[in-house]
């Protein structure tokens, strides 16, 4: 009704999931061909020219959509928020930054901090984890003041890591206000709505024809907010079919295809130049598919032991907990033997199902080989 589009609730997170799958899509097209270019194969036009167009949009689109459910997931008490991100983000951070580094030839050593500090290829984990550390700081100031103080620290501040920090962390407090008013889309006017449309594929346009660098600038800044609106204003209107279940399913696996994908284009990459392959689309193709295959996999695995370690820190179930309490409980007695025999005669409590996934901590991000990242 006048020209105005209505959200269901009920689907809101059918449309994160299909987003966040086509973000994560779009970064592993983008590393299958900008990886073997960092390392000194030829770098097909087409490509190039894509992954410059959906620089803009790519990694703010994850960073908004990450911080779209912080206010949710502060309502879960200190403790789960916390630990929620420590077991989710932290942890298979520092997992996949060792394992980055197993395979890298010739990066930052392990031990030097400012490995850790540049994140490599995995910086967006380290950057909306900061930004969930300071998550709880929404509840005294709304979070586009927030978003607004940290855009303009980023112009002040040189050192890389705090002004990227800053710069991308902009992106997720502005998701956290979307996420407090997710109506807003319905208050735009068609014409609003074509105006973004249109701004958004101008501005991608003319970054991949003039090789326009993205800097850390407030016009940028300003710029890439609008077409990540235009971006979800997009899905929006897409309807129910196979491409969009896909991309739904790796939207909710989004993790793994994240953390994954960059160290296996990395191998195959350095495997088909060991063997003296230098063809871009090839090395492209076989990167793409391979670590598309390989993550998909990975996916089927996610819950089993070991493997969901490689994604998420191994936690004590709630059944162990309980059994930590009740020993605190209970009086110590002096002998070994009564220890014994109260062990031996103590039921054990009955196990419970897992603490849940915060879904709002499930996206990625993009950059080059450690060796020669900016």
């Amino acid at each position: 009704m006048g020209g105005k589009t209505a959200v269901d609730p009920s689907a809101r997170y059918e449309w994160m999931d299909l987003t966040r799958g086509l973000a994560v899509l779009l970064v592993i097209v983008f590393h299958a061909s900008a990886i073997p270019w960092m390392l000194g194969v030829e770098y097909p036009p087409a490509l190039h020219w894509l992954g410059a167009a959906a620089t803009p949009y790519r990694m703010p689109t994850l960073l908004m959509l990450s911080g779209v459910l912080l206010v949710k997931s502060l309502q879960k008490g200190w403790w789960r928020y916390y630990s929620g991100k420590l077991t989710y983000v932290f942890w298979p951070f520092a997992v996949w930054m060792v394992i980055y580094w197993l395979v890298n030839r010739g990066g930052l050593p392990i031990d030097d901090l400012a490995y850790w500090l540049d994140g490599g290829y995995l910086w967006f984990l380290l950057v909306i984890g900061c930004a969930y550390l300071i998550g709880p700081i929404v509840r005294l100031v709304a979070p586009w003041g927030v978003a607004v103080a940290m855009v303009f620290g980023a112009m002040l501040i040189t050192e890389p890591f705090a002004e990227r920090f800053l710069y991308y962390g902009a992106f997720f407090f502005l998701g956290a206000q979307l996420g407090r008013d997710m109506q807003w889309m319905s208050l735009l006017t068609r014409r609003g709505r074509w105006l973004a449309v249109g701004i958004a594929i101008g501005w991608a346009v003319a970054v991949a024809s003039l090789r326009i660098a993205m800097t850390h600038e407030l016009i940028y800044f300003a710029l890439s907010v609008i077409g990540v609106f235009a971006v979800l204003l997009g899905v929006q209107r897409i309807g129910d079919n196979p491409i969009a279940r896909f991309l739904r399913w790796m939207g909710r696996n989004s993790i793994v295809f994240y953390v994954a994908h960059f160290p296996v284009i990395l191998v195959v990459t350095y495997r088909l130049m060991d063997r003296g392959i230098y063809d871009p689309w090839v090395i492209a193709g076989a990167g793409f598919v391979i670590a598309m295959l390989l993550s998909i996999a990975l996916v089927q695995v996610r819950d089993v032991v070991p493997f969901n370690w490689l994604f998420e820190a191994p936690t004590p179930s709630r059944s162990d907990w309980a059994l930590v309490r009740a020993a605190l409980r209970t009086p110590r007695e002096p002998s070994v033997e009564s220890d014994d025999r109260d062990v031996r005669h103590t039921p054990r409590p009955a196990l419970s199902e897992a603490a849940e996934v915060p879904t709002d901590t499930r996206a990625e991000g993009s950059l080059v080989p450690q060796q020669k990242s900016a």
